[in-house]
């Protein structure tokens, strides 16, 4: 029965082969472009993670909801009590993610490394391809100098050599054996950021977390006011995730009994690792999926309204067959075949263009987005497909089939019934559905505009500098290589001065943390003269070492004061310039110049700041994100915080700033051969990734949104045209009786007009809801967003007239006595 239904669809088609190309390519229209935006969905919501139990596993962050922080790093101490004391996880682990110098095997270079304990590898059922991976014994101090090495470090650096492993390799000036070769895809743990953002880098080498002497690279982390480390725990089997908070608060609040002094007011969030990982973008992909969703709906629409056409030049084809015998069922069936069999020919051909689509989002996206790369057209996907072009075969087609399957045999048989090819019924429908698709439309629209008007403001923010022709690189020295805190000073100093004298360079300054490229270390503080507080109620500010010159390259403003000077050196007083919030907030009332601050507890170092000036504020974690307490002091005075091991060189150039790379590179490696570089790039591009996010919603929302525009508009035009057509003979009678041509046009753009009105009117009750779901992406939504709310429908109703145009103009041009002899 289907297949011969099959069939005579197929033979009808033939003779109407246009309107079903047309059908075809509306189609694969929506859901090509469905199909890739799940496609992308799949890869970073819904693929479990590649490795078994990735269900139970769980972030563990410190939060402290006084001092501002939802989710912060933990403490060594921390991690060896909540580990040892829970009854909630069968297994935790620490890990702690540091740029590494890799010198030998050619050219030096900074690697991306994880210190990790080796209770990770259990937690991700991770095996090596060559060796093993690490033993217990070997986080402690004398055996914890192995290293493991990831699969693409091993291709690009080691030429794929198997005899690496059991050789040794030069990491930070030491020698690290090799023991094991990593998986090609394995790429954890993943580093978050404290905005819940993921390190799109993976680690290039794993070594030993060596908790036991609280030292990494001669940072000591032993203490329980050292929150560095980033934590994962898999729950035991049977244990939900709500009993597991339970617990771990549990012996949380024992924590705080025990060290009020550090632990006081800091709780302790239990995150599922796969939502820790798409967070921050999973509200987009969302959004934009419910938006393809509503392209798809349009072209349904559109597919519908073109089959509603069809019915109208088929109505005595299926009068005939009705009064021959057929029944409703009958028919309604054949009419349903053609269109499913329309829709999977439109699947086929969206399969096609999701493929290009998928590279296209993959190639157009943040690469901070987690998985992306490992979207594709697989056999979900495919299924997925199959199933939205089933499904839309049967929605698109329902409608006209029921109208059609209907007919009233009586006008349908007589010669030229314009009733029986017309139809108030069928007209109403097809209005319903044009008026469906503005609604549709202007949900979109106004969703872009949303956007575009918060992507403006956004990107009219000012971080406090100036961000344009800078181009920065970081610097990060190996404490086994310059142990001594003078040989850092004299290092950064040298490369400083080459980095000025450098053809092109107007100016050069550093800074130990650069806006928008990572985490700044924040540390508790007192301010003399104030109540002192238990180190667990101190305020936090963020810390920033820097040299005399940066305020000038970056054009940070001083308000008060003075900046640093050459002669603010270690035999001279601890000095300090502290931003405009700081000064705010800190010394309201009264002039901070000459106050002094300290962030170190002062029984055990009584190491005191003065205040020099007082500096505009600049924003470090984000553009969206308001600056916060800064203090800032010069790298000619070491400051206990201060290890002096990292350094972001910017320099602001009278040129194109990448023009500069080579030479910056080389200024670097002429003060030490074996120093490698890193981030060499443009705080115009780190400016740029940091409202990656939502120029990623933005730019497919829109996209998004001209498509269904465009389609809206398709099925105005064909609906005024069928419309024309069909109201020839009345057109004819209006002129002959004495109508001019511009009453014609006014009549027919009148029912354009009110097709968008309705339509748009609609769209705004179902946008009005639209803001609370996209607020996460809104940045400052304001009271003049609603002039958005005002120009959608204006330039709906333009574009409406304007599809709708062109057929009242034909049928202007119809002569009545034609028109008379139409029928």
């Amino acid at each position: 029965m289907v297949a011969a239904d099959l069939r005579f669809g197929i033979r009808s088609f033939r003779k109407d082969a246009h309107l079903a190309l047309l059908v075809v390519f509306t189609l694969a229209i929506g859901i090509g472009a469905t199909t890739a935006i799940f496609s992308v969905v799949n890869a970073v919501l819904l693929r479990p993670l590649p490795f078994a139990g990735a269900d139970r596993l769980v972030v563990l962050w410190k939060t402290n909801a006084s001092q501002g922080y939802p989710a912060y790093y933990v403490s060594a101490p921390d991690y060896d009590d909540l580990r040892d004391q829970n009854t909630a996880l069968e297994g935790m682990a620490a890990y702690f993610a540091q740029p590494l110098n890799l010198t030998g095997h050619g050219e030096p270079e900074q690697i991306y490394g994880m210190f990790v304990t080796p209770s990770l590898f259990s937690l991700f059922a991770g095996h090596a391809d060559l060796g093993r991976v690490f033993l217990a014994e070997e986080e402690s101090p004398g055996h914890d100098h192995v290293a493991l090495v990831s699969h693409a470090l091993w291709q690009r650096r080691f030429n794929s050599d198997p005899a690496l492993v059991g050789e040794s390799i030069t990491l930070e000036g030491s020698p690290y054996v090799v023991v094991g070769i990593m998986p090609p895809r394995f790429a954890y743990p993943p580093f978050f950021d404290l905005q819940g953002g993921v390190h799109s880098r993976p680690p290039d080498v794993w070594l030993p977390l060596d908790l036991q002497s609280g030292k990494i690279l001669g940072m000591d982390i032993s203490s329980r006011g050292a929150l560095c480390l980033e934590v994962l725990g898999r729950l035991r089997p049977g244990v939900s995730l709500a009993e597991a908070r339970a617990k771990l608060d549990t012996v949380n609040a024992r924590l705080e009994q025990e060290y009020p002094e550090t632990n006081k007011d800091w709780g302790v969030a239990t995150v599922p690792l796969e939502t820790q990982l798409t967070g921050n973008i999973r509200e987009a992909l969302l959004i934009l999926l419910v938006a393809v969703a509503f392209v798809l709906a349009i072209g349904c629409a559109n597919a519908a309204n073109l089959l509603l056409a069809r019915a109208v030049a088929r109505h005595r084809e299926i009068a005939i067959r009705s009064a021959l015998g057929a029944t409703r069922s009958r028919l309604l069936r054949q009419l349903i075949t053609e269109s499913v069999f329309l829709a999977l020919l439109g699947g086929i051909v969206g399969l096609a263009l999701a493929y290009g689509g998928t590279r296209l989002v993959i190639q157009l996206s943040p690469t901070t987005i987690p998985r992306l790369a490992q979207s594709m057209v697989d056999g979900r996907v495919l299924a997925f497909t199959l199933l939205v072009a089933a499904l839309t075969g049967v929605v698109f087609g329902l409608a006209p089939a029921l109208q059609a399957s209907k007919p009233d045999l009586v006008e349908a048989l007589k010669e030229g019934s314009q009733a029986a090819a017309g139809g108030f019924g069928r007209l109403r429908l097809r209005n319903l559905l044009v008026v469906s698709e503005v609604a549709l439309s202007f949900v979109l629209l106004v969703g872009a505009g949303l956007m575009v008007r918060s992507f403006i403001r956004l990107r009219a923010v000012n971080p406090g500098f100036d961000p344009h022709h800078l181009l920065t690189v970081m610097v990060r020295l190996s404490p086994e290589r310059y142990p001594d805190p003078t040989l850092r000073t004299n290092f950064f100093k040298e490369v400083l001065h080459r980095m000025e004298a450098l053809p092109g360079v107007e100016s050069a300054g550093g800074i130990d943390g650069l806006p928008f490229a990572g985490a700044v270390g924040s540390y508790t503080f007192n301010v003399e003269g104030q109540p002192e507080l238990p180190p667990s109620e101190r305020p936090l500010a963020s810390y920033h070492v820097v040299t005399p010159s940066f305020f000038g390259t970056m054009t940070i403003p001083l308000l008060k004061g003075r900046g640093f000077s050459e002669t603010d050196d270690r035999l001279h007083p601890g000095v300090a310039v502290i931003n405009e919030m700081m000064a705010r907030r800190f010394f309201p009332g009264q002039d901070p110049i000459g106050g002094r601050i300290n962030f170190l507890d002062p029984p055990a170092s009584p190491v005191w700041l003065q205040v020099i000036g007082v500096a505009g504020d600049v924003r470090y974690g984000a553009v969206d994100q308001t600056a916060g307490p800064d203090v800032y002091t010069s790298y000619l005075q070491p400051y206990p915080l201060f290890q002096g091991y990292y350094m972001y060189f910017v320099l602001r150039t009278a040129t194109a700033p990448g023009s500069l790379a080579s030479a910056v590179r080389h200024a670097v490696l002429a003060v030490d051969k074996d120093q490698p570089v890193d981030a060499l790039r443009t705080m115009d591009e780190y400016l740029s990734d940091s409202v990656s996010k939502q120029r990623f919603a933005l730019m497919w929302l829109s996209v998004f949104a001209g498509m269904a525009l465009a389609l809206a508009l398709l099925g105005i035009y064909g609906v005024i045209s069928h419309g024309v057509g069909q109201r020839t003979r009345e057109i004819g009678v209006r002129m002959a009786l004495g109508a001019q041509p511009s009453d014609v046009l006014k009549l027919i753009l009148r029912q354009s007009a009110w097709l968008a009105l309705l339509g748009a009117g609609i769209g705004l009750l179902v946008s009005l809801g639209l803001v609370r779901a996209i607020s996460g992406l809104l940045y400052e939504a304001r009271f003049s967003d609603a002039a958005v709310f005002v120009a959608v429908p204006a330039a709906l109703m333009a574009a409406a007239l304007a599809a709708a145009y062109f057929p009242a103009r034909r049928a202007t041009g119809v002569a009545p006595t034609a028109a008379l002899r139409h029928e």
